[in-house]
């Protein structure tokens, strides 16, 4: 069984969708500004919501909580270097954190909404 999706609760749609579309490349998937946009993440898919207008009852269901959530991407070790660049590049502070073998090391960094995006190998959970 895969994670279909998986949901984080942004502050400002547009700055999420600059970090998530243009600094990871997700595809966006739908929009409808205020309240939420899908991203295509690999085989699954990444929503992100206003947590003010996602709480307000409509034709979707009700979502709703604030940002301050965890997301970790599969990441090959090799590539963690070129992540590592990429986020300082953007001005972003990046933690890096070695879980020893065989599970490897993990990139952290928190998204503009304050969510903590991790990027690991399929090995730390073996």
């Amino acid at each position: 069984m895969d994670i279909l999706e998986t949901c984080l609760y942004v502050n400002d749609l547009l700055e999420a969708e600059n970090f998530y579309c243009g600094l990871l490349g997700f595809e966006v998937y739908s929009r409808r500004p205020p309240r939420h946009i899908f991203l295509k993440a690999g085989n699954g898919m990444l929503l992100l919501f206003n947590p003010e207008e996602s709480l307000k009852p409509g034709s979707l269901p009700v979502h709703g909580t604030r940002p301050g959530g965890h997301i970790c991407f599969e990441m090959a070790q090799e590539r963690l270097d070129f992540w590592e660049a990429r986020f300082e590049l953007a001005g972003f502070a990046v933690t890096r954190y070695d879980w020893g073998a065989p599970k490897g090391e993990s990139l952290m960094v928190y998204d503009p909404s304050g969510n903590l995006v991790e990027m690991a190998s399929r090995a730390l959970w073996g």
